[in-house]
């Protein structure tokens, strides 16, 4: 397969890398920055264009999507007006999803919003132990994802980048980032309360914090916060359930629960290769590439739709309706 990777930018440049260690070597790239194609160029020798039809002349299959999330359905109704495969980054914005879901119903081409945090290495070994009982019924946790704005791509000024957009804010991609996994791990969500302010004196016209507490149709009561003003870090996260903790730290990349019965037991998490200047390693990110390929070749079920991101999307949305309004949020049909 021929892979057209839109948008060069530090996560253009990690699904080239995911492409490439999934033996996929047919690979162009597209970006409207020429500085970003002849950087790309140089180091993964592979041919770019600043022009998005000329880079279609060269007939892809499918195409990967990691422009800014303001752009995503833009590029997904170029690739469905190309026939082409398509897989998008995280996503903030409603607007256009709805257009493209109709058009991949009546289409035979597979299109896929990314997940990444069901793919963690650690995500997945918590979903081991609740499915095995070990701590019993999940009753309740708490969760703290945050990391400090200008850290986020120390080789540019934040204050450039799409997440200092008010539409596209940093704190608010995150929210849905993490709910995509939580759901999936926790179940449908019943009610929401958030609250978010600007707290810091970052140079954005974006909220740097957002606390949300969920409460899900099973009765299981979430707090999360999400922030931009922490100088480490953070991605840390406590399950209570009725005979046991589960304690998680992603940057230290351990997991540890605990039993009356059994103690404290630790397990050392390995989350892939870690590239310069990245936290994270790039385990998860191939391993959701990979199912993407694999739903093209009609190997395995669409793991996430656009469906499933646009009821995340919905949920964001009443968060902040609820911070406004000030009251719970119903998203029982969310």
């Amino acid at each position: 397969m021929k892979f057209l990777v839109v948008g060069l930018g530090s996560m253009g440049k990690r699904r080239i890398r995911n492409l490439k260690q999934l033996q996929q070597m047919d690979i162009i790239g597209f970006d409207t920055k020429n500085e970003r194609c002849t950087e790309v160029t140089e180091k993964y020798q592979i041919k770019t264009f600043t022009e998005i039809s000329d880079a279609l002349k060269l007939k892809p299959d499918a195409m990967i999507i990691s422009t800014p999330p303001d752009l995503h359905m833009k590029y997904a109704e170029i690739a469905i007006d190309n026939n082409l495969h398509f897989f998008t980054e995280a996503s903030v914005v409603e607007d256009g999803m709805e257009e493209v879901i109709q058009r991949l119903k009546k289409s035979s081409i597979i299109g896929l919003p990314s997940c990444t945090m069901r793919y963690h290495p650690l995500v997945v070994e918590v979903n081991n132990i609740l499915k095995q009982n070990i701590i019993g019924k999940p009753l309740a946790f708490l969760y703290h994802s945050g990391q400090y704005l200008p850290d986020w791509h120390p080789w540019e000024d934040y204050r450039k980048f799409y997440v200092s957009k008010r539409q596209t804010g940093a704190c608010r991609e995150i929210v849905p980032f993490e709910l995509t996994w939580l759901t999936s791990t926790f179940g449908s969500l019943k009610n929401v309360i958030g609250i978010k302010a600007k707290v810091s004196n970052l140079e954005s016209d974006i909220d740097d914090i957002y606390n949300v507490l969920l409460e899900f149709q099973n009765g299981i009561q979430g707090n999360l916060t999400v922030d931009v003003i922490a100088r480490y870090p953070y991605r840390q996260m406590k399950i209570l359930g009725e005979n046991g903790v589960i304690s998680i730290d992603w940057s230290e990349r351990t997991l540890k629960y605990f039993t009356k019965e059994k103690g404290w037991v630790d397990k050392k998490i390995d989350d892939g290769t870690v590239e310069k200047n990245y936290i994270y390693g790039e385990k998860m990110y191939e391993n959701e590439i990979s199912n993407f390929l694999s739903s093209i070749k009609k190997e395995i079920r669409q793991p996430y739709t656009f469906e499933d991101d646009l009821k995340i999307l919905k949920i964001l949305g009443a968060v902040e309706k609820s911070n406004d309004d000030g009251i719970r949020q119903n998203v029982t049909n969310n």
